[in-house]
């Protein structure tokens, strides 16, 4: 596949902040891309990067083959949307749209009829003649993405523009934005910190932490293939536990050994993390004997609607699990459980 960006060992640093650390991703043209890590992890400086808004101490930003890295960010033919919107409230859903070709000289009537061309594309017929004021925070939301558009941008960029909508309103966005990405085809990274929202959108995952790329795949590759402990914690519902591997390549958690499909390359002796996710583990109320199966006291319990999350103590941590709504009978604070984890669903973890 074409790369339709480079981003070549590039490294940023405010004073003695280190924001990115020699930082290598090719993205794929036509793609859907997503920055995903905590707040402060350089996501946001990478992308700004990207745009032209912040040049870099080291490294080089490379388009299409061509090095972009020296070039302002208004040459480069890029569309933009970021979480503040920047719209114009003194001008038109029209008028915002055609904002940049009319910096570009583009005459009157075409802006128009590209206005009308992007409204129609982001479902907002008929409100080309509105002021900002007017309209609601998704309807906002569309025009900012249709006036980056406008420019027909070599590439996207969007860094949280979802993240002050509620929550109802922020899912039909996710949903809206990626079916319009692969629509047109054009090459798109988001910054978001929310694993949801990267899972929901993104082709690419690329997972940051203290300036530096932990991870990068397709969603499910990274979210069942952890490369560790971080990007295993920071995608959510996973139980984490710290062992040694035994002289059998099993698992020692004190006395208890679990053995592990995926050893990850581990050796004897080494510590490592296993990783079970909360929706593989198998909850069954009383003891039961076995191997991989650990005793276990269920502490809380949340009822989601079409999923119960049960979290249990066991003398080995807390688990979370996610138990189907049918075996909802029994599932007590205070109740005496087995937890059992498939070998097929433990990940061992040597990072």
């Amino acid at each position: 596949m074409t790369s339709a960006l480079s981003i070549d060992t590039v490294a940023k640093r405010f004073g003695g902040v280190v924001a990115l650390d020699q930082v290598c991703l090719d993205i794929p043209e036509g793609t859907f891309t997503c920055l995903l890590g905590p707040s402060g992890c350089g996501k946001t400086t990478l992308l700004r990067i990207v745009a032209g808004l912040e040049q870099p101490n080291e490294g080089r930003i490379v388009l299409a083959g061509t090095d972009i890295t020296a070039l302002p960010a208004h040459k480069r033919g890029l569309g933009m949307v970021f979480q503040s919107l920047a719209l114009f409230p003194h001008l038109s859903v029209a008028e915002n749209i055609g904002y940049g070709l009319k910096l570009r000289g583009v005459p009157a009537g075409k802006r128009k009829a590209k206005a009308d061309e992007l409204l129609d594309l982001v479902r907002l017929e008929g409100v080309a003649g509105r002021r900002i004021t007017q309209l609601s925070g998704g309807q906002r939301q569309r025009v900012a993405i249709a006036r980056a558009l406008a420019l027909e941008p070599k590439l996207f960029l969007l860094d949280e523009p979802l993240s002050a909508l509620d929550a109802k309103l922020r899912e039909e966005m996710q949903v809206e934005l990626k079916e319009l990405q692969q629509r047109l085809g054009v090459t798109t990274i988001l910054v978001t910190h929310d694993q949801r929202e990267a899972m929901t959108m993104g082709d690419l995952i690329v997972v940051m932490d203290h300036g530096e790329i932990r991870q990068v795949g397709a969603p499910l590759d990274v979210y069942r293939a952890p490369a560790d402990r971080f990007v295993a914690d920071f995608l959510g519902g996973a139980n984490l536990l710290s062992g040694t591997v035994a002289d059998d390549g099993t698992v020692a958690l004190g006395d208890t050994r679990i053995k592990a499909a995926h050893a990850n390359g581990a050796s004897q002796g080494d510590t490592v993390t296993l990783c079970v996710r909360a929706e593989d583990v198998h909850l069954k109320l009383g003891k039961q004997r076995g191997s991989n199966r650990l005793a276990a006291t269920i502490a809380f319990v949340r009822d989601l609607g079409h999923v119960i999350e049960v979290t249990a103590d066991s003398s080995h941590g807390q688990f979370k699990v996610l138990v189907p709504a049918s075996e909802r009978e029994g599932l007590g604070i205070g109740a005496q459980a087995t937890l059992h984890l498939p070998v097929e669903a433990c990940r061992v973890l040597v990072r």
